[in-house]
């Protein structure tokens, strides 16, 4: 068990061998990604769970619990909640004893904890099956990804005439303006410039709402800016800029892991909404992704509607929460759609 982020930074070096074992674990199961959210975001109490084999790590449960500070509930949870696309334990797949030794510390901690909220679990966490075993515990769908399959390559697979010709025109409009031209930054000084521009292009789009964004904040934005200098010395970050006219009007913060495209947030020009900027990016990300070999381009969250034109398929994810959570809340969200109703 885990509890100081002094004792989990030292098991970084096992951690990442762990992960590199556990071949499906993307980048948000990466110690790189989480120990960076603990320490720029996170809050509450550490609460890590660490199975060996011998010497060697052969399960890693990344929890923390946070305290309710009026019923007094401890709750479990997952490091890299809110920010994270996919949550999740690693197991190593050599040892088929690390399942049922996790099953049996989580059961052994169970004084330590009243709650649990573990959210955005792919189809295969093997936390599913390990909670599916509690009577007490309720499994639902959560919010799912979108996956494009890239193995047919764009051209001919992903792009329907129709869209091909959208393109097209987006791109006739935007060059009426000015000089197009986008860019993937790779030094360190165009990866702070690009980073800088994406800040400021998200903030400006979500002002026009009278929101702040999923990027406000000097915590968010230096998180941000430790996971894209990390990526990039691992070689996974696809940080696109598009500029106009020598302005730069889009970016893109992207990550390519493992044979898998990750789209994971940008920004553009609101006042320039209407040419499809955001479109003639994503076009530029998927190129690449298939370019660098890419059989997948993720989505992530969410079932937009322009996900889906592009071919995407929608991935279940799954929560797992207490049975009397879960059904309160189904009961008021119930309540709140027959008031609107």
């Amino acid at each position: 068990m885990i509890t100081t982020a002094a004792a989990l930074e030292r098991l970084r070096p096992d951690w990442i061998g762990l992960w590199q074992r556990a071949v499906t674990a993307g980048p948000f199961q990466h110690p790189d990604w989480l120990l960076s959210w603990w320490r720029r975001l996170g809050g509450g109490e550490l609460f890590v769970l660490a199975v060996r084999h011998g010497a060697e790590l052969a399960a890693l449960a990344p929890f923390y619990i946070t305290t309710d500070a009026a019923s007094g509930e401890r709750q479990l949870t997952l490091l890299g909640n809110g920010v994270s696309d996919c949550c999740d334990v690693l197991l190593d797949p050599r040892r088929s004893g690390a399942k049922a030794a996790l099953a049996e510390a989580l059961k052994a901690s169970r004084a330590c904890w009243t709650g649990y909220d573990l959210r955005d679990l792919p189809p295969d966490s093997v936390l599913l099956s390990i909670f599916d075993d509690q009577p007490d515990a309720s499994i639902s769908r959560d919010t799912p990804t979108v996956v494009v399959d890239l193995r047919g390559g764009v051209e001919g697979s992903l792009l329907s005439p129709r869209m091909a010709a959208d393109l097209r025109r987006c791109r006739r409009r935007a060059e009426e303006i000015g000089v197009l031209s986008m860019d993937f930054a790779s030094s360190e000084e165009l990866i702070a410039r690009a980073m800088d521009a994406l800040f400021a292009l998200h903030h400006a789009r979500w002002r026009a709402r009278d929101e702040s964004g999923v990027l406000h904040g000097p915590e968010r934005e230096a998180f941000y800016r430790e996971i894209a200098a990390r990526f990039a010395r691992h070689g996974w970050l696809r940080l696109l800029t598009l500029s106009l006219g020598g302005r730069v009007v889009g970016a893109s913060f992207d990550f390519q892991v493992r044979g898998r495209a990750y789209h994971y947030i940008g920004g553009f020009a609101p006042e320039l909404a209407t040419l499809g900027l955001g479109s003639l990016m994503l076009q530029q990300l998927i190129l690449r992704a298939v370019h660098d070999g890419a059989h997948e381009f993720d989505f992530l969250r969410g079932e937009e509607d322009y996900k889906r034109r592009w071919g995407g398929v929608p991935r279940p994810h799954y929560r797992i929460r207490p049975k009397q959570v879960a059904e309160a809340a189904r009961m008021m969200m119930e309540a709140a759609h027959a008031g609107v109703a």
